[in-house]
């Protein structure tokens, strides 16, 4: 019975470990992640990894890039391209189906409610495909679809001077031109308790009920603000939070009456703000981090940032894309907490905004038209070394072929002591041996890679009168096999151990 509980008991926690350790999945279905446009993922993401596929969803090359971000549901990733593509893609990389949708041009991110794909396109028209690509209802608004987002079975579409709701069947249940006369650009409505609000060109947020398109208050900054607008307003324990392009600033609005919180003045050129845990992150000419109550700084960080709204994981860490084309790019994975640099990773170009799923994190670039999924990856860390027969026992120099590779990028690499820097994910030189010692000689490299990870070689020569004699010797596994035997030892040793206690015990009754 003692040896049945026990066994019970390691089931137990066997499948308490593995469950704790299974991955959980949120859903991302629309710009920004939700109706408030938190930018902030109930999944974990990934603080070190690589590339594990992409997909050329698209032939065609456009001189412009588009806001449009992935959205993903149960398991599958929607991309919508500019030419109206739609790619339907699994988060393993299968690819279900890549078909026209739309009849021109797409700049809107799609949203995904009850096993549906909704968007818009430039000229007017709203679009409701099932899951499996076949058109299930559309409607045309005869104005372009900038923005859509979905709140309660409401679909919201933004435009150049009105708002738009539709029911999930593509009816139209209320529509407010906020402009009469002529175009005012409008950023992406965010939604939260029955209000929706958004924000103009000129700096002015308007508030609306919902459900029957009520006005409920504008709020008006004094003077000399926004020229444009670059994204949503980010709505977060009842207050409303969006930049101030022209002046560099951020405004707390309270949604509730539409009266001025606070304003913290920044500089350069804010984006739509996002948050984690009280902590408002946007970028600037610079990153920010700042209280939600009060707008105080809690950190900056001098990244050359150059991109989209902030994309944030559950346990605090955001995506942000810096660099030019003269530097290349690369995406930091940020601590939101302290502005902590924690990790960085090479892409092509300029990228779209970054949707998470589960621990990996999906996006497309602006070049090659190519759907991408990073995150977390077993390494695949290489290290070679061929030194060959040439010019031994000769008294000339000895070059040594050097390779390396993973599947992530490299860092350096060191032999003997000398230390080569990298930055890519293979190497390949020649590294001149030391025949200057008589007697036996060691060549030792280690390779490392981004994620900490290292490989080990070691050759074994011997040199007299400066020639090197019998060839090399490879000796990187004798260490494993010591380390194997002492294993094997210890194993065999607790065995019997173990057996002596419970013969004791036996004796003993």
């Amino acid at each position: 019975m003692n040896g049945f509980k026990v066994f019970l008991f390691l089931v137990v926690i066997t499948f308490i470990i593995g469950f704790s350790m299974s991955e959980d999945y949120n859903d991302w279905l629309m710009y920004g992640h939700d109706a408030m446009s938190t930018g902030m993922s109930f999944n974990n993401g990934f603080n070190k990894g690589g590339l594990i596929w992409k997909y050329k969803y698209l032939n065609l090359t456009y001189g412009f890039a588009t806001p449009i971000q992935p959205i993903i549901a149960d398991g599958y990733v929607y991309y919508m391209a500019i030419n109206g593509n739609l790619t339907k893609i699994s988060i393993n990389g299968s690819v279900v189906f890549n078909k026209k949708v739309a009849d021109t041009f797409v700049i809107d991110t799609p949203v995904f409610y009850l096993n549906k794909i909704y968007f818009g396109d430039i000229n007017g028209i709203v679009y409701g495909y099932d899951e499996n690509g076949n058109l299930a209802c559309k409607y045309n608004i005869s104005n372009i679809v900038r923005s859509t987002v979905v709140y309660n079975g409401l679909i919201i579409v933004g435009s150049d001077n009105a708002i738009y709701v539709l029911n999930s069947n593509c009816q139209k249940i209320w529509e407010y031109k906020i402009n009469e006369t002529g175009q005012l650009d409008l950023s992406q409505p965010s939604v939260y308790d029955g209000i929706l609000v958004l924000y103009d060109e000129h700096g002015v947020l308007h508030a609306f009920n919902v459900y029957n398109g009520k006005s409920l208050f504008n709020y008006t900054p004094s003077s000399n603000y926004n020229e444009y607008v670059v994204g949503p307003p980010l709505i977060y324990k009842g207050i409303v939070y969006y930049p101030n392009v022209n002046d560099g600033g951020l405004f707390a609005v309270y949604i509730n009456n539409g009266t001025l919180d606070w304003y913290k003045q920044l500089n350069g050129y804010p984006n739509s703000p996002s948050v984690y845990n009280g902590i408002i992150i946007l970028r600037t000419d610079k990153i920010y981090a700042l209280n939600y109550s009060n707008g105080n700084v809690i950190w900056t960080s001098n990244l050359g940032i150059a991109g989209n709204k902030f994309s944030i994981t559950y346990n605090g860490l955001a995506y942000a894309l810096s660099g030019n084309s003269d530097t290349g790019y690369y995406i930091h994975v940020i601590n939101v907490t302290n502005g902590n640099d924690i990790y960085d990773f090479n892409v092509i170009s300029k990228i779209s905004p970054i949707a998470i799923y589960g621990n990996s994190i999906y996006f497309s670039d602006w070049v090659n038209n190519t759907l991408y999924r990073y995150g977390f990856i077993k390494p695949d860390l290489k290290l070679e070394i061929n030194c060959g027969k040439n010019n031994i026992n000769e008294g000339k120099d000895v070059y040594c072929d050097i390779y390396a590779y993973d599947n992530v990028r490299l860092t350096n690499i060191t032999c003997n002591g000398k230390t080569i820097y990298i930055n890519d994910n293979k190497y390949n030189s020649k590294f001149k041996l030391d025949t200057s010692s008589t007697g036996t000689n060691i060549l030792k490299c280690t390779v490392y890679d981004k994620l900490g990870n290292s490989k080990t070689k070691i050759f074994r020569y011997n040199v007299i009168g400066n020639k090197i004699t019998g060839g090399f010797i490879d000796i990187s596994s004798y260490n494993r096999y010591v380390v194997s035997t002492i294993s094997i030892l210890s194993i065999v040793t607790s065995i019997s151990v173990y057996y002596l206690y419970r013969k004791n015990i036996i004796n003993k009754q």
